[in-house]
């Protein structure tokens, strides 16, 4: 997973926890969270990058071949998304109830 949405397995841990992530098995696990992290940087990809100025996109395509800290990424997207953290919060928040709901098939 990018370095610029590293906060996203956190999250989605956290989303998978409460969902009884720790009664799988260590394989089962592994493979749950890369699915989901993978599938909710997606989801929050398709979220911000419509919000991106033409200069903005410059700058991403220039941070993303430099070795750029999690701050550095946050600041960015902060600075160039209106409301990034409300976003983030209800992306996940709308990826945390399909990951309740497949859980409980």
């Amino acid at each position: 997973m990018d370095q610029q949405f590293d906060f996203i397995k956190q999250r989605v841990l956290e989303i998978l926890k409460n969902q009884g992530f720790d009664k799988l098995s260590e394989d089962d696990q592994k493979a749950y969270l890369t699915q989901f992290s993978a599938e909710a940087e997606r989801r929050l990809g398709l979220a911000v990058l419509p919000q991106l100025s033409e200069t903005a996109v410059i700058e991403l395509e220039k941070m993303t071949n430099q070795d750029i800290s999690p701050d550095q990424w946050f600041e960015f997207w902060n600075n160039n998304v209106t409301d990034f953290t409300g976003l983030v919060d209800k992306t996940l928040k709308d990826f945390a109830v399909e990951i309740e709901a497949a859980f409980k098939m």
